[in-house]
This record gives structure tokens, sequence and C-alpha cells, in this order.
């Protein structure tokens, strides 16, 4: 009997980046709810609140001295120029934050598995960890940065251009963003759990997520409101304390506060979004692929 031809990578219906798994691993039965991968990320995130907190705080610092020397080195009265070059910066600043929370995907994966797991990681050990797949991870993100870079640049170049129209098209670019993340939010753990970097990790986070980017979009619209109720929450709390004693406080205190307030609410949902992005990956690998927790933990053996 002649042998089976072999199946061609670019026409299988992964587009040859599905990860290898044993003959006897089926697809699981059940649900990718967002219902199930908040309960998850919480439960994990609210057990480990302050080792995650650390790590979110440590790897963002760069950006958090960076904001407090704005802060404390204010422009005097703001030229058109100015103006343009503050806008160009703000983005610039947004997306430095989203690179560095990739970073601080990389540390937290660790310590999500050892708790899906039943077990405990320390920060150290979740540092070394992260820093042993640091160079794949930069590489990945480097490409994903550049990808946003392109749309931060044309958004902003049509708003310089044309006020009305670029409102438009900030809020079509801000969807056009949630879909790329959507389509991304496991790529970290790609790069972890599957030992590949590049073009590869992105085709293959996109394959992960096919038939789950609305309900993964979905989940990450979630957290955004509750970081933004988060923010805002703490934001008003800071609000009523200076009005309460406004004769008292200095005039740029107020504008400390809440950038303080912004800092903290950003580091915490940093962290909240980086266990996010490991449970998504980890609930799409048993759905899709049957691979249980045990097996796919067992890189860190």
């Amino acid at each position: 009997m002649s042998e089976s031809p072999p199946i061609d990578p670019a026409n299988s219906p992964d587009g040859g980046v599905k990860a290898p798994r044993r003959k006897n691993h089926r697809p699981q039965r059940g649900s990718f709810t967002v219902g199930s991968c908040l309960s998850q990320t919480l439960t994990i995130w609210l057990k480990n609140f302050f080792p995650f907190t650390l790590l979110s705080a440590l790897i963002l610092s760069p950006y958090i001295v960076w904001t407090f020397y704005q802060l404390m080195n204010p422009e005097p009265v703001p030229t058109a120029e100015d103006i343009s070059m503050g806008i160009w910066l703000q983005n610039i600043d947004g997306l430095i934050a989203n690179f560095l929370g990739y970073v601080v995907g990389a540390t937290v994966v660790f310590g999500v598995f050892q708790q899906l797991r039943g077990r405990h990681a320390t920060v150290g050990e979740s540092i070394l960890r992260g820093l042993k797949v640091m160079p794949r991870i930069i590489g990945t993100v480097i490409i994903i940065f550049l990808i946003l870079v392109s749309i931060t640049v044309l958004m902003v170049l049509v708003m310089l251009g044309n006020l009305e129209l670029g409102i438009v098209f900030m809020l079509a670019s801000a969807i056009l963003m949630m879909v790329v993340y959507a389509g991304l939010a496991p790529v970290v753990p790609v790069c972890i759990f599957e030992d590949r970097g590049g073009p590869w990790a992105l085709k293959r986070s996109w394959f992960l997520t096919r038939g789950y980017k609305f309900k993964v979009f979905l989940f990450m619209v979630v957290l955004v409101i509750l970081q933004a109720m988060g923010g805002g929450a703490l934001g008003g709390l800071v609000a009523v304390l200076y009005t309460n004693d406004a004769a008292n406080a200095p005039d740029d205190s107020f504008a400390m506060a809440l950038t303080i307030t912004g800092l903290c609410v950003q580091v915490l949902f940093t962290s909240l979004q980086a266990v996010a992005s490991t449970v998504i990956y980890h609930d799409l690998r048993q759905l899709k692929e049957g691979i249980d927790t045990e097996e796919l933990a067992s890189i860190f053996e």
C-alpha cells in the first residue's frame, strides 16, 4: 500500500503554525466564555495581588519615572507646534506603556501557571523565568509595536490635518487596535510555551483566537471598563479630598495626586491584563487542542 503524500503546512487548517500534540489529545468539550475567563483572571490575580503588582511596578518603573519627569518639568505656554508635539508624545507614551505591558506578561506567565497547578511562585523566580525568554518576547513585541506605531502615526497625521475627520479616524483606529490586541492576546504565552517568536508567534496567536476573537475582544472591553471604573473612582476620591481642602492645597499638588492615582491604576491593571493573556492561552489550548495544564506547565520543569 502506498504511503499518503505529506501534508503541505501552508495548506493545513492552522496555516502551518499549530503546535504539535500527541495523538491521544482531542479538543475538549466546553465553551470559551467571557465570564469564565474573567472569573479565573480575577481569582488568580487577587491570590497573587502583591507579587504581580510588584512585578508590574518594577517593569513599568522607566515609564513611571518619565511621567514624573514630564510633570515636574512643565513646558511654558504652548505654541501650535508644542501642541502638535504633545499629541505625538502622548501617543508614543501609550505605545511604550503597551510595550512594557507585554514584558510584564512574560514575567507573570510562570506565576499564573503555578497558580493553575495549585502551587506558588516567588517574585524572583518569576523574573528569572521571564528573563530567559525576554529576547524572543522583545523581538515579537517589536513587530507588534511597529504595527501599532503605523496605525498611530496615520491617526495623528489625519487628526492634525482635519480635527473632525481625525476624531472619526481615531475611533476607527481604536477599534482596529482592539481587534489586533484580541487576535494577538495570547502571543506572549505562545512565545514561552511553544518556543518560537516573531511572525510565527503572531500567526500562531491569530490562529488560536480564530472563532473566538469577538469573545476575546469583549473580555478585553470588560477589563478596560473595570480599569476606567477603578481610575474614575480613585480620581473622584482625590478630587473630593482636594475640594474639601482646597484652601491649603498647593496649586500643582492636585495634578501630582491625579498623576500618582493614574499610575497606580495602570500598574494594577497591567498585571491584571498579563494574567488575562495567560488565561486566554490556557483555555484556548485546552478547548481547541486538548492540552492539559500539567503538560503545558512541564516546560518549566
